[in-house]
C-alpha cells in the first residue's frame, strides 16, 4: 500500500472469511464450525486448538513472552504480534525457584490472564489462541496502516 503511495483509505476494510462457510462432501452439505464438534472449552486457548478461519495470521495465536524481573515484582510480559485486539492482564510475580505459570484466555474474549510465578532469571514464550482470527488479522492490519501513517476513515468489518 505504501509502495503504491496510498496515504488514505476512505472506506471500510471488509474481511471476507466465507471460504469455509459450508462444506460439501459426497453431495452432502455441512455447516462449517469454527470450533469442531467435540473440542473441549478448557483447551481452546492452547496453540494446538485455534479457531479455524479463511483469514488467518500467526497461526491464529499470539505469543505471550514472559521474562523475570526482581523477586517479588511483576514479571515483564508482552505479546507478539503487538496489538490492541488482545488485552493482557499480568498478575505474574517473579520468584525464586521453579516456574508456576498459569495462562488463560476465556473462549468468549481476547483477554489473556497471566498468573502464577516465573523463576528468577527465567524467560518463557507460550502461544495462546485468539477469538475470531479474521478480526484479529483485520485489526492488526488497521493498526499497521495507522503505524505507517496511512489514514483510515472507516472500520474493520
Amino acid at each position: 500500500i505504501k509502495k503504491h503511495k496510498i496515504k488514505e483509505i476512505t472506506g471500510n476494510i471488509i474481511l471476507d472469511d466465507s471460504y469455509f462457510t459450508d462444506i460439501s462432501l459426497n453431495g452432502n452439505s455441512f455447516t462449517f464450525e469454527r470450533l469442531p464438534i467435540g473440542w473441549a472449552w478448557h483447551y481452546l486457548d492452547a496453540r494446538y486448538a485455534p479457531e479455524i478461519s479463511a483469514l488467518s495470521m500467526n497461526k491464529n495465536c499470539v505469543n505471550v513472552k514472559m521474562k523475570s524481573t526482581k523477586p517479588g515484582d511483576y514479571a515483564d510480559i508482552t505479546i507478539e504480534p503487538r496489538t490492541d485486539y488482545v488485552r493482557l492482564i499480568n498478575n505474574m510475580i517473579t520468584k525464586q525457584g521453579e516456574d508456576s505459570i498459569i495462562i488463560l484466555r476465556r473462549p468468549e474474549a481476547n483477554v489473556i490472564y497471566v498468573d502464577g510465578g516465573i523463576g528468577e532469571n527465567h524467560k518463557k514464550d507460550i502461544e495462546v489462541t485468539v477469538k475470531d482470527p479474521a478480526m484479529f488479522m483485520g485489526q492488526y492490519f488497521k493498526e499497521r496502516l495507522l503505524y505507517t501513517n496511512i489514514k483510515l476513515h472507516g472500520n474493520v468489518l
